[in-house]
């Protein structure tokens, strides 16, 4: 979103570049979501403000596996083989998604997942 920010030009198309009518008020929305973008952590994304005082003790994760990720996975190994590609293996991390946060919000977060995977429809 910034890649205009310092030249003031944007892509209009494939390798056409223009300066555009850049306002007061585009450049200070800019430069506050840049300055809001400073205050996140950059590994989980949210405020360092709330790590405070806190360890990685006060936090936890949970990893969530997707059905359809497997499907996809075994779907593609299969094809992977049809193709000549005998050592072709399905990857199980790939339908594995990492979740992270406080401890209370990994316990409703797994509490929940596991109701929605249970729940008869």
């Amino acid at each position: 979103m910034l890649w205009g920010r310092e030249s003031l030009t944007v892509p209009t198309d494939l390798g056409t570049w223009s300066t555009p009518a850049w306002l007061t008020t585009d450049l200070l929305l800019l430069d506050l979501w840049r300055e809001y973008q400073d205050t996140l952590c950059p590994g989980c994304g949210d405020p360092i403000a709330s790590h405070a005082g806190k360890t990685y003790h006060d936090y936890s994760s949970a990893a969530f596996v997707c059905p359809a990720q497997i499907a996809l996975d075994k779907a593609q190994t299969q094809q992977a083989k049809r193709d000549g590609h005998k050592d072709a293996k399905t990857n199980p991390e790939r339908a594995r998604t990492w979740v992270m946060g406080p401890r209370q919000f990994i316990s409703d977060y797994t509490a929940a997942m596991k109701k929605l995977l249970t729940k008869e429809g």
